[in-house]
Formats: structure tokens, C-alpha cells, sequence
């Protein structure tokens, strides 16, 4: 699925369960971090991986792709409730600022 994709999911809240359980997500994990494919941008391939999975990798390879760890889901849901809740940014905006948060090492 695209960042965008995800972003929309978590925005609708019987979406994400439905996202989570289409992409094949252990739901029971741990702990949940979402991955990115290098060139971060909105449209880029996600994944999200449980960290008995990944063991908390910056760089995981997963079927021949290579994905780095953008945030853990949770945090990625406190942003797009966060901007939801101004009122002000779009998915698109939501995805760009996790994106810029991700290369300024938030």
C-alpha cells in the first residue's frame, strides 16, 4: 500500500483494521512500526512490520525491496489524528510531513 494509502486508512477508523488485515499484519504484535521504500515520497510503498519481524532494523529487506523504518504505527497515528484535528492538512500534507520529519530525524 502507498504512505497516502495508510494515512487515508488511519484517518477512517474501521479502515485501518481492514488495511492491517488485507496487507497481513500480525495485529497481535508487540510492537508495530511502519517501513518505507527509500524514496520517500507520499506515494511510496509501505509496509508494516511487527518487531519480532523486523527486531527493530533501520534497513529491512522484505521479498527482494529494501524499506527503511519510517516510525513505529503508533506515532504515525498521533500525526494524522493530530493534523485531522487542525483541520488544515490533507492526507497528501500528512504523508509530505511525516516524510520530512522521517529526513530531519524528528
Amino acid at each position: 500500500m502507498k504512505l497516502v494509502e495508510l494515512i487515508s486508512g488511519i484517518a477512517e477508523d474501521n479502515e485501518l483494521k481492514f488495511l492491517l488485515k488485507r496487507e497481513g499484519v500480525v495485529s497481535d504484535s508487540e510492537h508495530l512500526s511502519v517501513y518505507i521504500t527509500p524514496d520517500l515520497k507520499a506515494d511510496s510503498e509501505v509496509k508494516i512490520f511487527g518487531i519480532e519481524q523486523t527486531e527493530e532494523a533501520v534497513h529491512y529487506v522484505y521479498n527482494g525491496t529494501e524499506f527503511i523504518q519510517l516510525f513505529p504505527l503508533s506515532t504515525v497515528i498521533e500525526v494524522v489524528e493530530g493534523g485531522l484535528e487542525a483541520k488544515i492538512f490533507t492526507h497528501r500534507e500528512i504523508a509530505d510531513r511525516l516524510i520530512e520529519y522521517q529526513i530531519n530525524d524528528a
